[in-house]
């Protein structure tokens, strides 16, 4: 089922597989709730982070790493652990890089496999990326500062 006049957010999710394809000169990216279709930018490199405003409320210190935006134990101050910030820190990462994975996708004519991990009692968010045939690197891990025991 494609989602008509929706946005990429209503299909993102933080537990499970996230498909990225090139159709018809457009990425299609898919979860189990949907797939959203839309043009994309070709680009040799992702868009530069800046963390969400919204989510630096000072209540939740986590480290970040990510292989894509060449990050490693970067400190940040979130709201909360809970499902809704997570995902929304996990958007504005993805929305910053899906130009970038779908020009890959493109190049290698082969699809991209983003498998997401989510545990608020763990306080860790898993995010691994790769072509479907090839290794997977990180694309986002979040995780409690201080809350290293899986």
């Amino acid at each position: 089922m494609i989602l008509k006049n929706n946005r990429l957010k209503d299909v993102v999710e933080l537990n499970g597989m996230n498909l990225l394809t090139i159709e018809n000169g457009k990425y299609k990216y898919k979860t189990y709730k949907g797939s959203y279709v839309d043009d994309f930018e070709r680009m040799k490199k992702p868009k530069e982070h800046k963390f969400l405003k919204s989510l630096k409320k000072d209540n939740i210190k986590v480290i970040i790493n990510s292989d894509v935006f060449d990050l490693f134990n970067e400190k940040q101050k979130i709201n909360s652990f809970r499902y809704k910030d997570i995902l929304e820190c996990y958007y504005s990462f993805l929305i910053n890089s899906v130009d970038f994975i779908a020009s890959i996708a493109e190049e290698n004519d082969e699809g991209v496999l983003i498998q997401n991990t989510y545990s608020e009692e763990k306080g860790l968010f898993m995010s691994t990326i790769g072509l479907l045939n090839d290794t997977r690197i990180i694309f986002i891990e979040i995780r409690k500062e201080n809350h290293n025991e899986l």
